[in-house]
């Protein structure tokens, strides 16, 4: 999609549950009068490669972003993913108040290899929901209108 120029902007996010059900979203944003199809299109033909462009480099820079807002929120005392919220994760969710302990360490076993099968396993045609939402056109302004 980049170097297509698509869309001016692709994000991506990951709401992971606990019991192992989580949900990868993608949002693509299209410039002011691209055409929806199109845009979807260039999104799954993307996800369709996933597998393929997982890379070294990418994990290693994945991982050190993980790592550095995971230490960086255990800066903060409360919050979204300040100490205290990780510290209740931890026992909440896991049963392990040391879980804080183990963060790292699991992202940093994470492979290649495991990501790219993940990926296969996952991002396929089968086990997408796919929602385009266009905007309403914006009402005509009128010259010299009422308060």
């Amino acid at each position: 999609m980049r170097d297509k120029q698509a869309a001016v902007a692709v994000q991506s996010f990951n709401l992971g549950l606990p019991d192992g059900a989580d949900m990868l979203t993608f949002v693509a944003i299209g410039k002011p009068g691209t055409n929806p199809d199109s845009l979807e299109h260039a999104l799954i033909t993307e996800l369709d490669k996933a597998s393929t462009l997982v890379d070294q480099a990418s994990l290693d820079r994945s991982r050190a972003g993980s790592r550095y807002q995971f230490v960086n929120g255990l800066q903060s005392t409360g919050g979204f993913g300040g100490r205290a919220d990780q510290l209740a994760e931890g026992f909440t969710y896991y049963r392990d108040p040391n879980h804080v302990n183990k963060v790292l360490a699991a992202y940093d076993a994470v492979t290649v290899l495991q990501l790219r099968r993940l990926v296969a396993s996952r991002i396929i045609p089968t086990n997408r929901v796919r929602l385009v939402f266009v905007p309403a056109p914006k009402p005509a302004t009128t010259s010299g209108g009422t308060r």
